[in-house]
Order: C-alpha cells, then sequence, then structure tokens
C-alpha cells in the first residue's frame, strides 16, 4: 500500500531528523531551432516545389524517436530499443512563405508559430531536442493551399467517408479503396521520404535543418488527338472504358537506424457492373464534335487537341493531366474472345479500351461508328509498370489513313532547375515522330527483323530536299549524353542531332548531345540524308543510347518505339 506524505516525515525525524526529498530524474532535453525545408524533388505531380509554398498549404509532419535511453518528458523512463512518436504536428507556412525556402514549425492556423514563446514567430523555431538518440521525420500532405477555396484537403479523396488511417505501432499508412475518376478533387497526395537525425551530431544552439523530400502517391494521365490522313475526320467521343480507377495501397515508413520509405499498391480495378460505371474514369468529356482537319488544310491541319477541355493545343503545350493510381500493363491487358479469318480481334465485354466514335464530316451522331482500341501491348505486361506515381502519361490517338495510332508515352512534370529534381538514371523522353513533308511518305514495312515504320528519302535528295526531319523531347538524365546510332547500310547515310530549336542549319550537328531540359525544354532535332548517291534498296535503322554516370543504357525502347527504318527507294 503506498504510503502518504503524512507517514513518510514523522518516520524520517525518528531517524535523526534527516530530510527526505523527491526524487525527480533529470530530463535529458535541451530547446533548440528546428526548421523544415520541403521540395518535392524524385517526382513530379501536380504540385511542384513553389506551390508548396502556398499559405494554407499543409503538411502532417511525424517524428520518431529511437535509440534513447532515459527519463522522456510525458514517455516516463524508455529504454533504447523503444520507439515513440516524440512530436506530431501540422506545419504551414507562414504568409511570406513564398519569398523564403523554408517551412518554420507553424501553428495549424497559419497564424502563430510556436516560436512566440521564444520570442516571437519567425523561421527559426524552438523545439525540444533529446540530447541522445536518432529522431526520424516524415509526413504527408493534407492541405492543398493552392487549390480553390476552401482548398482541397486529403479528406477531399475519399468519397465513402472512409480516411486514411496510421497505425503509430507499425508507421504505416493505409490507403484506402479509393476511386480516381476526371471529376474527382484532384488532391495530389505526396508523402515523404524518411529523414533521420541523430541528436548527437547536432551542434547545441544552432538552427537544424530538416529536408522533407516529397514524393507523389499517384500517376496522371492526359489524352490528345490529331489527323495525319488524307482525309477530314469528325470526333463525337473519346472515352476509356473499364479503365481501373479503384485502387488501395499502403505506405511503411521504417524508422531507426535505416530509415526508408517502402510504397505498396494493389492491382486497381474497375467497376464495370453497370453502364455508367464502365466509363468511370474517363466519360466523353466532347460536347460539341471536334472536326480534324486533313494535312492539306492551309490553316488548320496538324492542330492537336487536349480531348479533356476539346481545345487546340498550343505548340510545346501539355494537355490537363488527370490523377490515376499506378498500375502494371497488366492492368490494361484485355481479355480476347475470339479472332475471325481476317485476323480481327473481339475482345470481352469487360476488357480496359479506348473506345472512339467518329466519321467523315458530312457523318452525323447517328450515322458515325464506334470503335475500340487497345492500349499498347508489352512484353511483360505483369512487370512493366504502365502507370508510375508521380508521372505523367500522355494518350496520343492519332488519324492515320485508314487507321488510329495508339501512342501511350510516359513523360515528366515540371522541371527544377536543379539536377536533384531529377530520378538518378531514369531516362524520361518523349516519342520520336518524323516531320510530315521532309520526306517521302511509305507503307509500313515488314522484314525477318519485324514490323518497322518506314521513312523513304530519295536518291536525288540534297540538303533542303527530302531530308527526313524528327523531333522529341528528352528530359533525364540531366547532363548525360545522348547518342544516336545506325546500323545496316551506314555509309550511305548522314544522322546527327541538334539541341533546342535555335538551331537553323540543316544535319549540323552532331551524333551526340548533352541533355538539357533547359534549353527549349529539351527539345532534340534529328535529321537524315543520303551520302553521295546511295543505291535503291539502301536502308539504316537507329538506335538511341544515353551515357550517365559511367554507364550506357538503351533509350530506343523511350525515343524510338516505333522502331524506324530509314531507305532509299
Amino acid at each position: 500500500m503506498a504510503m502518504t506524505l503524512a507517514a513518510v516525515l514523522p518516520l524520517a525525524f525518528l531517524q535523526g531528523c534527516t530530510r527526505i526529498e523527491p526524487l525527480t530524474p533529470p530530463v535529458e532535453e535541451d530547446v533548440d531551432a528546428i526548421t523544415f525545408a520541403p521540395a518535392i524533388a524524385s517526382t513530379k505531380g501536380l504540385l511542384n516545389a513553389s506551390d508548396l509554398a502556398y499559405p494554407r498549404t499543409q503538411i502532417l509532419v511525424y517524428d520518431f524517436l529511437t535509440g534513447f535511453s532515459g527519463e522522456l518528458s510525458g514517455h516516463g523512463t524508455i529504454g533504447t530499443s523503444d520507439v515513440v512518436k516524440y512530436f506530431s504536428d501540422k506545419i504551414t507556412p507562414p504568409a511570406d512563405a513564398n519569398t523564403t525556402p523554408y517551412w518554420p514549425y507553424w501553428s495549424a492556423d497559419g497564424t502563430t508559430g510556436l516560436g512566440s514563446t521564444y520570442g516571437g514567430p519567425d523561421l527559426s523555431i524552438a523545439y525540444p531536442w533529446t540530447k541522445s538518440g536518432l529522431h526520424s521525420f516524415f509526413g504527408w500532405l493534407v492541405r492543398d493551399g493552392k487549390s480553390q477555396e476552401p482548398p482541397l484537403t486529403i479528406e477531399d479523396l475519399f468519397h465513402d467517408g472512409t480516411a486514411l488511417s496510421f497505425d503509430e505501432s507499425t508507421r504505416v499508412l493505409t490507403v484506402p479503396a479509393t476511386g480516381l475518376t476526371t471529376s474527382s478533387p484532384q488532391f495530389d497526395f505526396s508523402y515523404s521520404e524518411v529523414n533521420t537525425v541523430n541528436a548527437a551530431d547536432r551542434t547545441a544552439g544552432s538552427n537544424s535543418v530538416v529536408p522533407m523530400q516529397l514524393k507523389h502517391f499517384f500517376g496522371a494521365i492526359g489524352i490528345t488527338i490529331t489527323n495525319n490522313s488524307d482525309k477530314d475526320v469528325k470526333v463525337y467521343s473519346v472515352q476509356l472504358k473499364n479503365f481501373p480507377y479503384i485502387g488501395s495501397g499502403r505506405i511503411n515508413f521504417n524508422t531507426g537506424e535505416s530509415p526508408s520509405t517502402v510504397v505498396e499498391y494493389d492491382s486497381p480495378v474497375a467497376d464495370p457492373s453497370s453502364t455508367p460505371n464502365r466509363y468511370a474514369y474517363w466519360p466523353n468529356k466532347i460536347t460539341t464534335p471536334i472536326t480534324l482537319y486533313n494535312k492539306d488544310h492551309a490553316t488548320e491541319a496538324n492542330k492537336v487537341y487536349d480531348v479533356s477541355n476539346s481545345a487546340v493545343l498550343a505548340d510545346d503545350a501539355d494537355p490537363q493531366f488527370f490523377l490515376a493510381w499506378p498500375m502494371y500493363y497488366s492492368s490494361l491487358e484485355p481479355t480476347v474472345e475470339n479472332v475471325d479469318d481476317e485476323g480481327v480481334v473481339t475482345y470481352s465485354a469487360d476488357s480496359p479500351l479506348i473506345e472512339v466514335k467518329y466519321g467523315d464530316t458530312s457523318s452525323t451522331a447517328q450515322t458515325a461508328s464506334t470503335f475500340t482500341y487497345r492500349f499498347p501491348k508489352v512484353n511483360n505486361p505483369n512487370t512493366t509498370g504502365a502507370i508510375i506515381a508521380g508521372k505523367k502519361y500522355l494518350l496520343e490517338l492519332s488519324f492515320a489513313d485508314h487507321q488510329v495510332v495508339v501512342s501511350f508515352n510516359q513523360l515528366p512534370w515540371t522541371y527544377e532547375q536543379y539536377p536533384m529534381a531529377y530520378e538518378g538514371d531514369a531516362i524520361s523522353t518523349t516519342q520520336l515522330k518524323f516531320t510530315e513533308n521532309t520526306y517521302v511518305e511509305g507503307e509500313k514495312y515488314t522484314d525477318a527483323n519485324g514490323r518497322h515504320d518506314v521513312i523513304q528519302l530519295t536518291s536525288a535528295s540534297t540538303a533542303g530536299q527530302y531530308i527526313a526531319k524528327g523531333t522529341f523531347r528528352i528530359y533525364t538524365p540531366v547532363n548525360g549524353v545522348l547518342t544516336v546510332g545506325t546500323s545496316g547500310n551506314t555509309e550511305d547515310f548522314i544522322v546527327t542531332l541538334e539541341s533546342g530549336t535555335s538551331a537553323s542549319g540543316i544535319g549540323t550537328g552532331s551524333e551526340s548531345i548533352t541533355i538539357n531540359p533547359q534549353r527549349d525544354g529539351g527539345q532534340v532535332t534529328l535529321t537524315v540524308r543520303p551520302k553521295g548517291t546511295p543505291s535503291s534498296g539502301s536502308r539504316i535503322f537507329l538506335h538511341f543510347v544515353v551515357r550517365n554516370s559511367g554507364r550506357d543504357s538503351d533509350a530506343d525502347t523511350e525515343i524510338n518505339r516505333d522502331n524506324y527504318m530509314i531507305t532509299i527507294p
């Protein structure tokens, strides 16, 4: 039974008036300043680093302590093997955040700083540190201050009332089953890597900056249409049928001596249970039919339309992108039900497909035909990412003679000025496309090496005539070296690369260029012309390679997916 103070004192006096003081173990903590420095660096999303500086933006930040032994305020006595939540709060930039690169430790309403306790709010907010142990910081975006009024919050993502759940004992954040559509609130959910700071390495009495490096949980998709055929085309609708749009996932914030953030996604699924839900992710957004004029029109030819709003895209502009769940190509693999004698494939009713309704200019909505197209096929659909978190994907539909060409290209998000804004050795580029009227058009050609898109030159080609000219954009790796090589009758052709749009000469470049996404948005021009008087039938194949950090990586799958072959008729 516990003794009261009244019972203790008489006993103490009887023992010789010895005074007994209550023992309070010292708390091994001191107060220094901490500043959070958020930045989106490893991947890109609908938000960028400057967007995060908007007032009202919030990140929920945690600090878990390990390796500490002793008495800890609010936790009692803990041992070195214990993991305790030392800190959690919502961090909001102050009103002048657009002029500073830092987020201080700021109150949730963005009006007062905890630093007022220690001399007023500023960018160096006092924060209690331990003198030993490892502090593991991490967090995620909970409010988008750049969005409409009122600002979007993480709760806006969930339509059924189910919210994120965070298990503090395991540091696992669960994102419940969530449907993303073009009409969903476009909350660019971002999370941080775990950043561990050893308290013993700090300089007491000085500000400590904790970087909050954010990554993006979702990818995004945009759709464009254009016409490269000999006929005018009227487009009535473009829809994604049975597209997987309901997904879930988990973020495991591993803390301690080897901190890491591990993300897992469950395979997203569609909801084909009723007809309206077949087009839930991307229903038809074309309210007035779009007329795509053929290449013979002086002013209307080659226009590219953003399918999300039926608007013409300006040169080098991006369409509107919408958040999408990361997934493998296997999620987009249709199920084949039948192949007839002419090779026409019939897919199952629940297959994910691209559905387009179009006709000629004399058609009506009643007479136009509806066609379906599969997403691009890959060799390993179970291991190849169709959509990767933090990347944009542009679905391009191009009307050619008697066919629609479907391209599905991975794009980066907005660039940062610094190389750290890019992902290691990852190659990020748009697809090579040859410019109309710079060569003699030819048919598809099939040989023992497979199927190729053929670009035909003429034996009489000279500078300014029938030089095959193509363009693409390459963004990463920054300062890597891009090289184009050839195989086949290499002695009969001159192949060069030029970086940027300012170069006016044809074929004045070299076979290699340094990748610089700040130079005209990473644009690269490829030119191919005959050398001397080559023989009819001479041909070459193109091969792209990127050299970065002493290592060569094949870039054909990113740049040369059409496997171009250049020929002399």
